[in-house]
């Protein structure tokens, strides 16, 4: 089952980190994102809450994707 959890401790930011990594490196973004590290190393940065938030997907124990979310 699919659930989802705030990256409301360091080491699910780190998760986080990690999974933003992986999909910078795919293929169809690469180019697109021109250096994604400094906002990677920066999370939570604007994602913090109260205006913004990062959200991990797990399925059981293993995280499966993340969204970042950041008020205007």
């Amino acid at each position: 089952m699919t659930t989802l959890h705030h990256a409301a401790t360091p080491d699910l930011v780190d998760v986080a980190r990690e999974l933003i990594r992986e999909y910078a490196a795919m293929s169809h973004v690469v180019g697109r994102w021109v250096d994604p590290e400094p906002e990677i190393n920066a999370l939570p940065g604007r994602y913090a809450p109260p205006s913004g938030s990062i959200l991990i997907a797990k399925d059981g124990h293993e995280a499966i994707g993340c969204g970042c979310i950041c008020g205007f």
